[in-house]
């Protein structure tokens, strides 16, 4: 459904959801992809993480599956790939592809730092030579900074978890023959040893801010002439696998909304936003929410009443 304020200076917004992430995975696909998917990227929704490096490949929308069923929606796409192993997507899922036709590939590696190399693999052989590559520790290790990060067109995304795979990172950047190594959150997230580590005498840089939010606001900011339109996709800053999915949007960049929206309009704007596009129902992101998004105005609590004090006895 979609809502547009009356009031001149807020920004129209419209939703996409479903019922589960599945099926907002599939109405976000389909708003910036329509019916026609030559590729479709498929990914567990039960632990989406290889949704995000996959996001920034560009050619094609990333949806979510429950492991029981392949659900498209409906399209019919040329090749399908399957993103993790078999405990992510499971051997079932992959018969099914199979079945409609497509051309089916799996990329999968060892663990889920290894499957992000095959996927920045994958954003080599269908876009070239990269001229960033971008490092941030796996969002399944408990640090959400850059899951905003899918809307990055200019390079795949390297993930780590402890000092043996961000050790093996060097290797990887130098395959992928990349300009520059560029850290996604700050210090406390990927250390300056860790992305000049990768570097290995190439060029750093650092896209951070304070928080989730503020590091998707950099990303965004940095994103924003990769992409050819001028909506803003938003998402709860809580509720991860809609900002991983809908980075694969070819209309947008993504913002992190907090619980309030306080603070989201102010970046829209900065941002040129001509759209707001919510992602997920109201459950992840309220209508209160989306309103104090849109406008830049955040209801205050209710101050509580005091009680009357009691008038003096003669």
């Amino acid at each position: 459904m979609g809502a547009f304020p009356a009031v001149a200076g807020d920004l129209p917004f419209e939703r996409l959801a479903g019922p589960s992430g599945v099926e907002t995975s599939i109405a976000v696909a389909k708003h910036t992809w329509g019916a026609d998917w030559k590729v479709v990227y498929v990914a567990s929704n039960r632990n989406p993480v290889d949704a995000l490096p996959a996001a920034t490949i560009g050619d094609g929308p990333v949806v979510l599956t429950d492991g029981k069923s392949l659900n498209l929606g409906g399209v019919k796409p040329g090749k399908i790939v399957l993103l993790g192993g078999t405990g992510a997507v499971p051997q079932g899922i992959e018969d099914q592809a199979k079945a409609t036709g497509a051309e089916v590939i799996r990329l999968k590696g060892a663990d889920r730092n290894a499957t992000a190399a095959e996927i920045a693999r994958q954003w080599v052989a269908v876009n070239g030579t990269p001229k960033n590559v971008y490092v941030t520790k796996n969002v399944g290790s408990g640090s959400p900074d850059a899951v905003a990060a899918s809307v990055l067109r200019d390079g795949p995304i390297l993930t780590f978890t402890n000092d043996a795979s961000a050790n093996a990172l060097a290797g990887i950047v130098s395959e992928l023959k990349a300009e520059k190594v560029t850290a996604l959150g700050g210090t406390g997230v990927v250390s300056d040893a860790v992305v000049n580590g990768a570097a290995a005498g190439k060029a750093t840089a650092r896209l951070a801010g304070a928080n989730r939010y503020e590091t998707a606001f950099e990303i965004a900011k940095h994103a924003k002439n990769q992409k050819s339109g001028s909506n803003v996709y938003l998402a709860s800053g809580t509720a991860l696998k809609d900002a991983m999915v809908a980075g694969a949007a070819k209309d947008g960049v993504i913002l992190l909304s907090t619980p309030n929206g306080e603070g989201v309009k102010a970046k829209a704007d900065t941002l040129g936003a001509a759209k707001l596009i919510v992602i997920g129902g109201t459950g992840v992101m309220p209508d209160a929410t989306v309103q104090a998004a849109a406008t830049g105005v955040v209801p205050q609590p209710a101050q509580p009443t005091q009680p009357a004090q009691p008038k003096p006895q003669p």
